[in-house]
């Protein structure tokens, strides 16, 4: 059977202080996307998260399946110090070396996360460039990189430009550099099904193209039949599920009434409808699932794209299934 090991190295160092409920979300957004991908697939995926600041902290998770994961709580994430990368890296590789017997169809897929440069692995950067480069044959390194360090990170340390991805640290870059990364696991389990044991082009993806379309002219206005809401914080830490945030926004929770915003990959059932948001208007319709490349008729698998200006929404039809990161979107009809 397809084995994968999915090594999760993020960055928990004084800069990523001020993201931290947007990082917790990310990483939990990245975890439920290896959920999904490997549920569908029929892929073995054991899951492992590592921080790290001045030191590499010890694992906060290790080889957990990917169905018994449970959500990181933002208490459970402190950023404080300075950016040991390449020497949590090294630690993270010695942590998966006694599962590779070279001889199983496993491979081992190590992302690290980072808003910064490296400023405290000295001489443990060579060493762990070294053991990267000896593990080529069932082995890749994914990098996120800060914004405009991409070329920079390829031509000091080698790793192929395809593996390395730049993200912005705020808000947002932090929800799509979590929509990215889930989505590049996806690819990476379709490439694993076609023999694939490793990958020098991890973040080179295509997804769906929005840009240039009115979608207007070909899907119903429903502005003014649902009220927008935006997730806030748990009171109690917890990531919000879907019927106990809308009860708490004072409303009746009907089950079908809610749309999520699509955030990351997913299988998107057949009957399931999709609202598509420009600005204040809402539109919908069956016109909607094509354009976001879905059939109508059909279950089938949905990765966020370039929407433009547009925002997507898919339906909830369980009170409890459904998890709502926190700074996410929701639309409830009135």
């Amino acid at each position: 059977m397809i084995t994968n090991y999915f090594y999760i190295v993020l960055d928990a160092s004084t800069s990523m202080d001020s993201i931290v409920g947007p990082t917790v979300d990310a990483y939990n957004s990245i975890a439920d996307g290896i959920r999904v991908s490997a549920k569908l697939k029929n892929q073995k995926s054991l899951v492992s998260l590592r921080t790290f600041s001045d030191v590499p902290h010890p694992a906060k998770l290790f080889n957990v399946p990917a169905d018994k994961i449970e959500p990181l709580l933002y208490g459970k994430y402190r950023p404080n110090g300075n950016t040991q990368l390449f020497g949590a890296v090294k630690a993270s590789i010695e942590d998966l070396d006694p599962f590779d017997s070279k001889r199983s169809n496993s491979s081992f897929t190590v992302i690290p996360i980072t808003d910064g440069e490296d400023n405290r692995s000295y001489g443990l950067t060579q060493v762990c460039l070294q053991m990267m480069a000896a593990r080529e044959e069932n082995w890749t390194f994914a990098f996120q990189v800060p914004r405009g360090k991409r070329d920079w990170f390829a031509r000091s340390f080698g790793v192929p430009f395809g593996n390395i991805n730049e993200w912005e640290a705020t808000a947002a870059g932090a929800t799509q550099m979590a929509v990215e990364t889930a989505e590049a696991i996806g690819k990476y389990m379709d490439e694993r099904a076609q023999g694939a044991r490793s990958s020098k082009g991890f973040f080179a993806h295509v997804a769906p193209d929005l840009s240039g379309i009115n979608v207007k002219r070909v899907l119903d206005d429903l502005t003014g039949q649902y009220r927008l809401l935006t997730v806030g914080p748990h009171p109690s830490g917890m990531v919000w599920q879907i019927r106990d945030f809308v009860e708490h926004m004072g409303m009746d929770f009907v089950n079908g009434n809610c749309f999520y915003q699509l955030m990351k990959p997913e299988e998107v059932q057949h009957y399931k409808q999709v609202l598509i948001m420009e600005g204040r208007k809402v539109y919908g319709g069956p016109e909607a699932r094509e354009l976001i490349g879905l059939p109508r008729n059909q279950e089938a698998k949905v990765v966020p794209g370039n929407h433009d200006r547009y925002t997507i929404f898919i339906q909830s039809t369980s009170h409890n299934a459904r998890k709502l990161p926190h700074g996410t979107k929701l639309l409830v009809k009135k």
